[in-house]
């Protein structure tokens, strides 16, 4: 069996080069195209960040906002576990927070943020960045279903990460809006599946 012409095997060539450049030029304008979203769809929030929530501080968005501060403080300045707080029912000594909906993932990504940024401006950049990561999520698992065809897979990723649903639970649900991990969680099985 003879190897196509253009075959050279460990070799990067000119060719390569510039298919590898492309790819990565199609991933960098895919999440460009969705930070661009993200401010659109949450206008006028990007003007507020300080301020404003994308729900009422009363209901489960100040959940959310606790869950960030009580992460941050048990972390940062109590060097201790954050699945334990003095900070509620202190009359019953440390509450056990590991059955609580705690969105640890955007716990610890808030982590770097909070203090330089304060809990409000940091809480709404990260529903931002999750509403990024998960359209990029779904831009790729689309791409593994659209023959890799980049603008088909970057609506795919639009369409999943603003749809109606997760826009609204954005109002007030932040563990269901980092919807990223069903993505990838799909993508992660058919590449195990490739492999056998």
């Amino acid at each position: 069996m003879q190897a196509p012409a253009d075959f050279v095997p460990n070799a990067i060539g000119p060719h390569s080069v510039v298919v590898h450049r492309r790819r990565w030029r199609a991933h960098l304008a895919a999440v460009g195209g969705y930070v661009l979203l993200a401010v659109v769809f949450s206008w006028p929030l990007p003007v507020h960040l300080q301020t404003h929530l994308t729900g009422d501080p009363n209901s489960d968005t100040g959940v959310y906002v606790w869950n960030l501060w009580v992460f941050q403080y048990e972390v940062l300045d109590h060097r201790t576990m954050p699945y334990f707080t003095d900070r509620i029912f202190r009359a019953t000594g440390r509450a056990n927070l590991s059955l609580h909906n705690y969105t640890v993932f955007a716990n610890v990504l808030a982590l770097p943020l909070a203090r330089p940024f304060g809990i409000v401006a940091t809480f709404n950049l990260v529903y931002l960045l999750m509403t990024v990561v998960t359209a990029y999520a779904m831009f790729l698992l689309a791409r593994a279903f659209c023959a890799r065809d980049t603008w088909i897979s970057w609506l795919a990723g639009a369409a999943f990460a603003w749809s109606p649903v997760l826009v609204t639970r954005g109002m007030g649900h932040h563990s269901l809006v980092a919807a990223a991990p069903l993505a990838v969680f799909v993508l992660l099985l058919m590449r195990l599946h490739e492999q056998h």
